[in-house]
């Protein structure tokens, strides 16, 4: 088994001529809930940001393409959430692994509590009375809104699991997808993201700078050995290659040549020769010459 997702562990990099979903928002808002305390005063680049969203794509392909491959080799059709789990062991072996595992674990517990037959029959009846309201309202009258949960805010996640619902289809068609596999891959994204910026942000403090950039979060993977030796090298150059080509990180231009100001002279007062003068000076010329 380790050799077949070994051959798998390469990750498929989101190229940018495909339709991959935008996590751009959703990695601001990871990076405004870690920024917070002594990290309050730290910002983020739009370079970064979209850097980020692609490490996340490609993080997330890299843990379902070695899940697929774990299901092939057992000879089954339907990817599980014990398979990530084991493909995330895989490829973080040590104590990173141990980490996502629980971080995961805890994502489950928060949305089993959050999805159990009372919460939804409190959020049912909820939405009844609001809807009795707005019945008996009248027209210019305020009524609450409907109270909308998805299922990252019951996980208490930020990425979008049905965007990573729709990646999994995308990339694995032939595998089905069990209840809670797309939670998994979301919840290790999230803690991937976390983990990036704040390796990021420990290098922005250390420089004794307030703005994270996208030369930060490569030199925070590399410095990071178990990230390192996921992103491998290839991987980074070719995420940075592709923000460039999203006009994230423009080329460096040589700077303008500076305009030299013409500084004006005084003017000075010359009265002009009449007609009868310069004839006589030029008589006087002509004499001496001869």
């Amino acid at each position: 088994m380790s050799a077949t997702v070994s051959n798998s562990q390469a990750a498929v990099v989101p190229s940018v001529n495909e339709s991959y979903p935008l996590l751009d928002n959703y990695v601001l808002r990871i990076a405004r809930s870690i920024t917070t305390g002594p990290n309050r005063h730290h910002r983020f680049s739009s370079n970064a940001i979209k850097m980020v969203a692609l490490m996340l794509w490609n993080a997330a392909s890299g843990v379902a393409n070695a899940a697929s491959a774990i299901t092939q080799h057992a000879h089954r059709i339907t990817m599980t959430p014990a398979d990530i789990r084991t493909a995330i062991s895989i490829l973080f072996p040590g104590s990173m692994s141990r980490i996502i595992l629980d971080q995961e674990s805890r994502t489950f517990r928060t949305y089993r509590a959050r999805n159990t037959t009372e919460a939804k029959l409190q959020r049912r009846t909820e939405r009844e009375r609001i809807l009795n309201l707005r019945r008996q309202a009248a027209p210019n009258e305020e009524v609450p809104k409907l109270p909308r949960l998805t299922h990252s805010e019951m996980a208490d996640i930020e990425i979008p699991i049905s965007r990573v619902t729709k990646m999994l289809k995308k990339q694995h068609p032939n595998n089905r997808l069990a209840s809670g596999t797309a939670l998994a891959v979301a919840s290790f994204m999230d803690f991937m993201a976390a983990e990036i910026l704040e390796n990021a942000m420990i290098l922005t403090y250390n420089d004794m700078r307030v703005t994270v950039r996208s030369k930060d979060l490569l030199q925070g993977i590399r410095d990071a050995p178990k990230l390192e030796r996921f992103f491998n090298c290839n991987v980074t150059s070719e995420i940075q290659r592709q923000v460039e080509d999203l006009g994230g990180v423009p080329p460096k231009e040589p700077p303008a040549p500076k305009r030299r100001k013409k500084v004006l002279k005084a003017a000075v007062f010359r009265p002009r020769k009449s007609k009868a003068k310069k004839a006589a000076v030029q008589t006087e010329s002509h004499q001496e010459e001869s």
